[in-house]
């Protein structure tokens, strides 16, 4: 991307995937100050005014776009300058700080193996778009190498390119510096597809595939990985559920026009045609306890119209 581009630039769409790796420095980015857990929650509440008003940048590039916070509440342009006022007055107020109990179950989890300074997101914000052209605005200001005035990116994944790895959804993640004069810590910054955030049955896929995880991590502890038909089925139902998540998640992608954004050796077609392979091709026991971890009948019908 060219440098030096002034803000009235972004407005010119390329949806195609820029010139630039799929993600940077995201697996190895870490805080610039050092901290424990309660230390970074302080700092989080202390500077998030200051990550509102980059949020508020954003929104300025795509003003049909929304911040969400982590209770589902949804602010647009206008809203932005009332809620800063609002929280500079309620600092005792949560939104957009992640629990503390959250952090202190990834420091614990062996799958996580996460240090304070790697737990990126205690200050996390989320932006909606409605459509690929309000996403490729914001990402070509975010990753160019002149991005909006107060703005600094430590590190990105842009799943727009890569959407549903593992079954998950399409958002751009970035990682952003906020400081004031006495300290600095990066918060998260997403853009994600508003309908896939509003879609109610891929949560309710992912909450069967934790399920499933748990489940298999029991019969091992139990000790009954031995008896295999317990522990296969387990697997099998992740594997089938996560697929299905996988499908569900793009078809609501290329009803948006999203494809569009993905890189060129991304072939979607191609995946939504294994995943629903992978979800159809099921063994009789696995076929047997899926009964078990059935969606609601409303789910159900969202997700038929989308399969169909």
């Amino acid at each position: 991307m060219a440098k030096k581009k002034l803000l009235n630039e972004f407005q010119k769409c390329v949806l195609a995937a820029p010139n630039i790796p799929y993600k940077a420095n995201w697996d190895t980015d870490i805080h610039p100050e050092k901290k424990s857990v309660n230390g970074y929650h302080d700092a989080a509440r202390a500077l998030r005014i200051e990550a509102l008003e980059s949020a508020k940048t954003l929104l300025q590039l795509a003003p049909f776009a929304k911040l969400k916070d982590d209770a589902g509440n949804q602010y647009s342009l206008s809203e932005i300058d009332p809620l800063i006022e609002y929280m500079k007055q309620h600092t005792d107020d949560n939104r957009f700080l992640k629990e503390i109990s959250s952090a202190n179950r990834k420091l614990v989890d062996p799958n996580v193996n996460q240090r304070p300074e790697r737990i990126l997101d205690y200050l996390r914000f989320q932006i909606l778009v409605n459509t690929p052209q309000e996403a490729a605005t914001l990402r070509n200001a975010l990753l160019c190498d002149d991005p909006p005035t107060g703005i600094t990116v430590t590190s990105y994944k842009d799943q727009f390119r890569k959407p549903c790895e593992e079954g998950g959804h399409a958002a751009l993640k970035t990682h952003i510096l906020v400081s004031s004069e006495s300290q600095q810590m990066l918060a998260e910054m997403q853009i994600s597809y508003s309908a896939m955030e509003e879609a109610h049955f891929p949560k309710a896929m992912r909450d069967i595939e934790r399920r499933m995880k748990e489940a298999s991590a029991s019969c091992h502890e139990a000790g009954l990985s031995r008896h295999f038909i317990v522990s296969s089925a387990c697997d099998e139902i992740f594997d089938r559920v996560q697929a299905l998540r996988r499908y569900a998640n793009l078809s609501i992608l290329k009803k948006g026009g999203f494809l569009c954004m993905c890189d060129k050796d991304y072939n979607a077609e191609e995946i939504m045609n294994n995943a629903m392979e992978t979800y159809n091709n099921g063994s009789h026991h696995a076929n047997e306890l899926m009964t078990h971890f059935s969606l609601p009948k409303t789910q159900k019908e969202l997700l038929a119209n989308i399969i169909h």
